[in-house]
């Protein structure tokens, strides 16, 4: 790569990420899955060949993406205790949409629970925490 033009690929790979994670950040599923598959071949092709400050731009727009998608989740979670049945929430009223009794809602519902279970394992074993995009992972205090 020639050292003149390193700065300006950096500020357009930021660029690229920043509006990359806008798209895994919206509510539509199939943008939301484009930004993803986005994300995933820049790194995979071009990846081999980022310098350090790529890679620090790369794991910032990465954890801004997490930010921005699992947010809510959190928040929404924060609302049930481990282990719990309780279908409206245990610390605070989470307001239900009674689901649909067709097959493709039960699919979307089932789906939705395995995505949840999945999250749920992960948050459980450790937590990522961002200072000024330096990852750190710390145990989490039960």
């Amino acid at each position: 790569m020639y050292i003149g033009y390193e700065s300006l690929i950096n500020l357009m790979l930021k660029d690229l990420f920043k509006l990359l994670v806008s798209c895994v950040a919206e509510p539509a599923e199939t943008i939301s899955r484009v930004g993803c598959s986005c994300i995933r071949y820049v790194l995979v092709t071009a990846g081999p060949v980022f310098t350090e400050e790529m890679w620090r731009l790369a794991c910032c727009a990465l954890q801004d993406a997490f930010s921005a998608t699992l947010e809510p989740v959190k928040n929404l979670l924060a609302c049930f205790r481990s282990g719990s049945d309780n279908f409206t929430g245990d610390a605070c009223e989470v307001k239900v949409a009674a689901p649909s009794h067709s097959p493709s809602a039960e699919a979307e519902y089932i789906r939705i629970r395995a995505m949840a279970q999945q999250f749920l394992v992960l948050v459980g074993g450790a937590m990522i925490v961002n200072h000024n995009c330096h990852m750190h992972v710390i145990s989490p205090h039960y």
